[in-house]
């Protein structure tokens, strides 16, 4: 690899683990990271993307490695240089780790810690040895993103706090809504589990864009994103609130904040989370009925309320920003979603992506606004 540009913001892309959605092509049984659409893979297509967006250095694959290097063999030599295939691990938290600290810290001058695999003790004292590994920053990116653009990229990085641990896109859920009133087909998007979260003043989406800098959170922080990650399903196909898995992250995240957490800011991120859960519940039910019926929960879920919320629970300093296309928030989280795009010689995936081209002439408005 080329000598490191601190300007430069590098990428992670994760690329599956064992547990990833698995879709027969074929006669092949293929991880949805590297099923084809649109003339090369979806992580081709991804690293593609983020090798040409400003602002993005190098580009660090975790995933399958015989996969990755017949996906990646569409860059040319120059693309090749930039980007790092990294042996998948047992989790998708021990990819990042192995991505970030035992490839992407190295490739910037930084020592790896010790233990090759993730170990929240070794970790922390690695930090403490190396504090200037604490505000080194990646953009992480799932690898099954059909419609990235580098703008889409370049727009989110703009946006970033220039600070925080960890930052989230979100999307309006508005222009996900316009996406499905293009194509005539909502139940596509219900499929990809499009349901808004109804914040206060506008509904919105999580992306699969974030920046984090793993150095400013306590290690233990790893351990917790493994386990929200298993419950990770939000919304049933059909849009509705799965409550098993809002149970279930409460329950998890209520441990690590008291693991990480003097008792006083501890009892502080309780006293603001049961009231911001139960309204966030009763607005996704009431607003299902009437947006009117919905309005007095959401007052209670302001953009900056619940981020002071998620920093408490996380023991670290989390931030969101909403903007940008709807483009990196469809994702291929059921073969339903491959199978519509694929069909007919990739109909789907032509209409769809005209539809994201209408809107985005929409957004822009007319020249010289």
């Amino acid at each position: 690899m080329s000598s490191p540009d601190h300007s430069t913001v590098d990428a992670i892309v994760l690329a599956g683990t064992h547990d990833s959605l698995v879709v027969e092509y074929q006669g092949r049984r293929l991880g949805k990271a590297f099923l084809p659409l649109g003339g090369c893979s979806l992580v081709g297509r991804v690293v593609q993307e983020l090798l040409v967006a400003r602002g993005v250095g190098r580009v660090f694959v975790a995933g399958p490695t015989e996969f990755l290097e017949e996906s990646l063999a569409i860059l040319s030599a120059r693309q090749r240089g930039r980007v790092e295939i990294v042996a998948e691990g047992p989790t998708l938290v021990e990819n990042g780790y192995r991505a970030f600290y035992r490839h992407l810290l190295p490739a910037r001058g930084l020592p790896a810690p010790a233990t090759p695999d993730y170990d929240a003790a070794a970790v922390a004292e690695y930090l403490a040895s190396h504090p200037q590994a604490r505000t080194v920053p990646a953009l992480v990116v799932t690898a099954d993103l059909p419609f990235l653009g580098a703008a889409d990229v370049e727009s989110f990085l703009q946006r970033c706090h220039p600070q925080a641990a960890l930052v989230m896109g979100l999307v309006e859920h508005a222009k996900l809504r316009r996406l499905a009133h293009y194509i005539g087909r909502p139940e596509v998007l219900d499929a990809w589990k499009l349901g808004a979260i109804p914040l206060h003043g506008v509904e919105v989406r999580m992306t699969n864009l974030f920046l984090v800098r793993p150095g400013l959170a306590d290690p233990r922080i790893y351990a917790l994103l493994d386990e929200m990650y298993g419950h990770r399903r939000l919304l049933h196909t059909d849009g509705k609130t799965n409550v098993r898995s809002w149970r279930a992250l409460a329950r998890v995240t209520l441990r690590h904040c008291r693991r990480v957490n003097p008792w006083w800011r501890y009892g502080r991120a309780l006293l603001n989370f049961f009231p911001a859960m139960a309204a966030g519940l009763l607005a996704r039910a009431s607003y299902r009925r009437s947006p009117l019926l919905a309005r007095p929960f959401r007052l209670l879920l302001r953009q900056r309320d619940l981020e002071f919320i998620a920093s408490l629970l996380l023991g670290t300093t989390a931030v969101m920003t909403i903007g940008g296309s709807p483009a990196p928030a469809i994702d291929i989280d059921v073969e339903e979603s491959y199978r519509f795009l694929a069909a007919e010689d990739e109909a789907g995936y032509r209409q769809l992506r005209q539809a994201l081209e209408r809107l985005a002439a929409e957004t822009a408005g007319p020249p010289g606004d």
